[in-house]
């Protein structure tokens, strides 16, 4: 199956931000330790500072570019990934996190535990840094 990439629009803002604070709350151990209203409340702010500053890649069908497979949230010079998410049912049948991640990338941001096994694998050489926002 062929996979399109596309922009951001705005219409991808409730799912973008729903699963990444999601993600990095629950997908995450110290992150999960934080009470939750706290973390949401105040994590929406570095959400938002993250969507307005980069890029964001759209991962959708050919034919329905609103059916949203996946995204990532990358730096505009394509060096730091600060979230990928892939919907379940498509992570193992495509090479979509290929298509949204660039071989470029040399720090990444916000990851969830699993998240962090696959950036370790794929970018060896590249850094952790959380607090990275641009």
């Amino acid at each position: 199956m062929n996979t399109k990439i596309r922009g951001y629009k705005q219409e991808d803002h409730n799912l973008i931000a729903s699963t990444f604070l999601k993600g990095v709350y629950y997908g995450n151990e110290f992150y999960g330790m934080i009470d939750k209203n706290v973390f949401m409340a105040n994590y929406k702010y570095i959400f938002e500072a993250l969507i307005a500053q980069n890029l964001i890649k759209i991962a959708c069908l050919p034919d329905d570019e609103d059916t949203v497979l996946g995204y990532s949230i990358l730096t505009k010079d394509l060096t730091v990934a600060h979230w990928v998410f892939i919907k379940k049912d498509w992570r193992a049948k495509f090479c979509i996190f290929k298509l949204l991640v660039p071989p470029s990338i040399t720090t990444y941001s916000h990851f969830s535990t699993q998240g962090l096994q696959i950036a370790k694998k794929c970018f060896p050489n590249s850094t952790f840094n959380p607090f990275r926002l641009v």
